[in-house]
């Protein structure tokens, strides 16, 4: 593809348990995840081999080449390794339609996790920053709404990411 080469394998084995049971069980987005995921006995791997793109152009051809997967089989979920996230194929090719170096769909390649600490105060972190070449984000404690905690990390993270979007207060 152009400059770069990209890999497609059938792997006739299923993707370790071990490996995904936990983005299965927090995958509040997909509440079937670990039903639809737990019983799959084969996957296929998507990878860019010769990586001349930017980090977003990468994921972005990485999320074109999986669509193309979901349309020619009979997949039961997607993983992102990088981000460690579980998706529902067709939600995944639905939020991947309209992307572009501009408007990266970050919730399909990061994961955005909150939870409630003991002081009743919420935390959140990231993961899959890493792979854009930055650090991942964590707000230890916030009294402020979940929703508006992911909205705000959201938006530091598109902003960090090079999607050129203002934060706002």
């Amino acid at each position: 593809i152009g400059d770069d080469v990209a890999a497609i394998a059938v792997m006739p084995a299923p993707i370790p348990w071990s490996n995904i049971e936990g983005p299965c069980a927090t995958a509040w987005w997909w509440p079937d995840a670990t039903e639809k995921m737990r019983n799959h006995t084969s996957h296929i791997l998507v990878a860019l081999l010769k990586q001349t793109r930017t980090p977003v152009e990468r994921c972005i051809m990485l999320t074109r080449l999986t669509t193309a997967v979901i349309a020619q089989t009979d997949a039961v979920g997607v993983y992102w390794g990088a981000g460690t996230l579980v998706h529902d194929p067709n939600v995944f090719t639905k939020m991947a339609e309209d992307m572009s170096p501009g408007s990266p769909p970050l919730f399909l390649w990061v994961d955005f996790r909150i939870e409630q600490n003991e002081d009743g105060s919420y935390r959140l972190f990231t993961t899959g920053m890493e792979t854009f070449d930055h650090r991942e984000i964590e707000i230890l404690h916030s009294i402020q709404k979940p929703s508006d905690i992911l909205e705000f990390a959201h938006a530091i993270s598109d902003y960090v990411v090079g999607s050129n979007k203002t934060i706002h207060d």
